[in-house]
């Protein structure tokens, strides 16, 4: 019997492409049939081949060592995996490539054929647990049989691309939720906007489970993702709704805490209407924005006078911004 056989484009951008990876995954995925996204994360061997010789056991490694562990990291984030499985996998990956290539961008792009059991195990290493704090911490699916401790464990599918937390602005926004939580404010009403996987309104949920919460999101793919990890997480979908871009008007009136995790042009497009749906102690949590954008975004949020600057986190080249109403 032949081993099925599937293909990866290898795209590495470079730093002024790094906003733009969203856009190629969403692209990979509806025109192209991609079966899988995967971003680039140190793995244990790769730690190892770095630290080399070094060796450390017990306690907490020496904060230059988390340093040079991270600048390496941070020198590879802008590296993409696009796994093409399907029947049509060969075509589908070579049109995806001639479509990067006519784009004629300064980055690189590659074609290989792998196994299919090779790409599987190879894809589902990259994705390790990744700590928010010492309650909440994102979990690949296919950990959920495992015995899990944490309180708050949250169970991503990350083959759809959507976000699975190990991109920094989406651990620049569950950092800032956990944060802002633990000071005792209830947010009955939730809106994760652009939500892609769902994972920022799914931890909303895992902290207040009678939270009610809003997904949405401009292509359906997302909130197909977003059932999928509602049900890995068992929780109810019947209880919150998946809007897609026509049912925008459906949208609550008013939110206690709003998230929008994506392009800082977005943001700024859409500054009245996220303003205009947060009540008057709600928080606004904002990223997807590069470092040279954050200035922009917060002298537009801050112009009409509603919004005051609560906070700015910064993680490698992005930046999350948390807003609430002046009173």
């Amino acid at each position: 019997m032949q081993t099925p056989t599937s293909f990866v484009v290898n795209l590495t951008l470079d730093r002024e492409n790094s906003q733009q990876r969203a856009e190629y995954i969403r692209i990979a995925m509806n025109r192209y049939d991609c079966s899988g996204v995967e971003e680039y994360a140190l793995v244990e061997s790769e730690v190892d081949e770095l630290l080399g010789e070094r060796s450390y056991s017990g306690g907490d490694l020496p904060e230059e060592v988390i340093e040079e562990v991270d600048a390496a990291t941070f020198e590879q984030q802008n590296m993409l995996k696009f796994y093409f499985t399907n029947e049509s996998a060969h075509n589908n990956a070579l049109d995806f490539k001639d479509y990067l290539s006519e784009l004629k961008k300064s980055f690189q792009i590659e074609l290989e054929k792998v196994e299919e059991s090779d790409w599987n195990s190879e894809w589902k290493k990259h994705y390790a647990p990744i700590h928010i704090d010492t309650e909440l911490v994102v979990y690949p699916a296919w950990y959920k049989s495992n015995e899990i401790s944490d309180t708050y464990p949250l169970y991503i599918n990350p083959g759809m691309g959507f976000g699975t937390g190990t991109h920094e602005t989406t651990f620049l926004c569950l950092t800032e939720f956990k944060k802002i939580s633990s000071e005792g404010q209830v947010y009955p009403k939730v809106l994760d906007f652009g939500c892609g996987s769902g994972i920022l309104g799914i931890a909303a949920l895992l902290l207040d489970p009678v939270a009610e919460v809003d997904f949405y999101d401009i292509d359906q793919k997302a909130l197909d993702n977003t059932v999928e990890n509602l049900k890995i997480n068992q929780l109810e979908l019947s209880e919150h709704r998946l809007l897609l871009e026509e049912d925008k008007a459906k949208l609550a009136d008013k939110y206690e805490l709003i998230f929008a995790n994506i392009l800082a042009h977005i943001l700024i497009q859409e500054k009245e209407f996220l303003t205009s749906r947060l009540t008057s102690t709600g928080v606004l949590i904002l990223s997807g924005i590069l470092s040279n954008q954050a200035q922009a975004v917060i002298d537009e949020y801050e112009l009409s006078g509603e919004l005051k600057l609560i906070n700015i986190l910064n993680k490698g080249d992005w930046v999350c911004l948390q807003f609430r109403k002046i009173l």
